[in-house]
């Protein structure tokens, strides 16, 4: 019970931590990859057809009746069930191993991404740099993709920002991996 605990502690604290950086090593994790690579000049939500799979289960995002945006999974011949919610509106899914990734462009002009490790029991938060302030960019999301284990993500402002690179258990920021 301890280390399990323990190891719910260490998953979330990895994921606050997720650092801006432009890290060129390679990983070697063998796990699944399902990208997004778009460009949009429109606010259209861009997901693989299908959605993207991890475990035989399906996640996609859906609009709920009240607008609001929520990452729904489930099995085949299964209803899907909410997973999360997202603030904004999402520009895409991402999966990395088990880790959904949705940047996000919100209300007031910026942009910000959101993850959920799957299978962790952990709650889904904001990405944040080494200084636990929120990975962001200013206006809207342009492209969002996942190159090997680091997404990057272009803005309307031209600006294109690594927002993190994903491990075969997480996230981690420049410094150092904080479960291999």
């Amino acid at each position: 019970m301890v280390a399990a605990a323990i190891l719910v502690l260490v998953a979330i604290f990895s994921i606050v931590k997720c650092a801006t950086g432009n890290e060129d090593s390679s990983d070697d994790s063998t796990g699944t990859d399902q990208t997004t690579s778009s460009s949009s000049s429109s606010n259209s939500v861009v997901v693989p057809e299908g959605g993207v799979t991890y475990d035989g289960v399906v996640f996609t995002l859906s609009q709920q009746s009240d607008g609001l945006w929520t990452v729904v999974g489930g099995r085949r011949r299964q209803q899907p069930r909410t997973v999360f919610g997202v603030d904004g509106t999402p520009f895409s899914l991402l999966i990395y191993n088990n880790v959904l990734v949705v940047p996000e462009d919100n209300a007031d002009g910026t942009w910000d991404v959101a993850a959920y490790m799957l299978g962790s029991d952990s709650l889904p938060t904001l990405v944040t740099d080494s200084d636990g302030d929120t990975v962001s960019g200013s206006g809207e999301i342009t492209a969002a993709v996942l190159n090997e284990s680091t997404v990057h993500v272009t803005d309307s402002t031209g600006a294109t920002t690594d927002v993190c690179r994903l491990s075969r258990d997480g996230f981690y920021g420049d410094e150092a991996s904080f479960f291999d």
